[in-house]
Formats: structure tokens, C-alpha cells, sequence
């Protein structure tokens, strides 16, 4: 297929994809640095990045030791930042905020540290509680729901936000106008 010539774009329009340089090790913390004044990393997620960067796989590494040195980069501040982001912002239970720090490839003993702490002294009903109330406005303070469908969704819900089915459970049931018909939930149902 051909085009008219006038239907071509202009040279400066048209983009062309540049590889990014390869760094020595100075310019290679200095990359580093510049990404972390950004945003944090875990170790590994910047190591990744580095990786791409690096003209000899072994300046990654001082790099990296060189910014825990001066403590620009630690897993474990990472992890408790994150966790509270994830329980106090987005208001999710235990199972979610592991699970999300995992997937961020912190270590698993700084993960479940960093939830262990964050979890101390806090009432899993009470959180359950504030999610329904910021996140699920099909269940209304105060209105018992009759709609099984709806109660199953939410249920759903909120097993999908980390938390436990045994208190998920509860919580749907003081919302359910017939709750003994609640005894066996789906969990695996697609909404």
C-alpha cells in the first residue's frame, strides 16, 4: 500500500527511538540517585533498572552498596512506607499488603516484618468495618441487605483486599437481613 507523498509526516514529527547509553559507575550512581529523588525503590526493582543502564555488571553493585551506605536506598523503610500506604490509604488487610509487598521483591522476612508491624494492636473487624464504609456503598450504615448477589460481591471484595473469610464473613452477616443463609459464601465466584 502506498501513501501520496502528501500524506507522509514531516521529518521532525516523526520519532525515532534512541537506546538509552550505557553508564560508567560514576554517572551510574548518579542515575540511581536521580531515580530515587523520584521515587522509592526496592533493592532488586533498582537493580533491575541499573541493570539496563550499566556498562559492566559489577558497578551495580557498588552503586547499590554505596546508596545503602549514605541510606538513600533501605528495604526495610521501603517496606514499612509501603505497608502503611497500602492499610492506612487504601485501607487493606493483611493478606493484600503481603502480597503487594512481595510483588514489589522485597525480601519476604522484611515483608512480613514491616506487616507485623503496621497490623500491631489493630482490630481486624474494625478494619473490615472502615473498608466497607469507604469502599462498598452498596452496603449502607444502617440498612440490613436482602440481595444474596450482593452480599456475595462483597464478600468477594473483601477477601480480594486481604482480609480473612472469617471476619469477612461476619461483617457481611450483620449487614444480611437473613444471615443464616449466609453459612456457606462462594469464594471463587467471578463477579
Amino acid at each position: 500500500m502506498t501513501f501520496p507523498e502528501s500524506a507522509r509526516l514531516p521529518v521532525s514529527i516523526v520519532r525515532i527511538p534512541r537506546k538509552a547509553p550505557k553508564l560508567e559507575a560514576a554517572d551510574l550512581y548518579e542515575y540511581a540517585v536521580r531515580l530515587l529523588s523520584v521515587r522509592t525503590y526496592s533493592t532488586e526493582n533498582l537493580r533491575t533498572k541499573l541493570r539496563n543502564r550499566a556498562l559492566r555488571p559489577e558497578d551495580i553493585e557498588a552503586a547499590i552498596q554505596r546508596l545503602e551506605e549514605v541510606d538513600y536506598l533501605n528495604d526495610a523503610r521501603y517496606a514499612e512506607g509501603l505497608a502503611r500506604y497500602k492499610v492506612e490509604g487504601a485501607g487493606f488487610g493483611r493478606t493484600r499488603v503481603l502480597s503487594d509487598l512481595r510483588s514489589q521483591r522485597l525480601p519476604t522476612k522484611i515483608a512480613e516484618k514491616a506487616v507485623e508491624e503496621i497490623f500491631a494492636g489493630k482490630n481486624e473487624a474494625d478494619l473490615i468495618d472502615a473498608y466497607i464504609e469507604r469502599r462498598l456503598p452498596m452496603l449502607k450504615p444502617g440498612v440490613k441487605v436482602e440481595d444474596q448477589k450482593v452480599l456475595a460481591r462483597a464478600y468477594r471484595r473483601l477477601l480480594r483486599a486481604g482480609f480473612a473469610s472469617g471476619p469477612a464473613l461476619s461483617a457481611i452477616k450483620r449487614r444480611a437481613v437473613e444471615p443464616e443463609l449466609l453459612e456457606d459464601m462462594p469464594e471463587d465466584e467471578s463477579e
